[in-house]
């Protein structure tokens, strides 16, 4: 799943998530790859925006991501 994300004075880049880490069950961690090789880990909270911006095309791929991940 693709995700975009601003970081200011640098620009704004697309990352996958590569992984969901299920490891606290409170708080899952999503590990994210940026197309310059960068890589950060965000929670669910963070993410969810970043998935927003590609609109209704992206309705239930998250569920079909934790499935695939899973």
């Amino acid at each position: 799943m693709v995700i975009k994300k601003a970081f200011p004075g640098h620009g704004v880049f697309m990352g996958k998530i590569s992984l969901i880490d299920k490891s606290v069950p409170a708080e899952w961690e999503y590990h994210i790859t940026y197309e310059d090789g960068d890589r950060e880990t965000l929670l669910l909270a963070e993410v969810t925006p970043l998935l927003e911006v590609a609109g209704d095309k992206l309705h239930g791929a998250y569920e079909y991501l934790e499935k695939r991940l899973t």
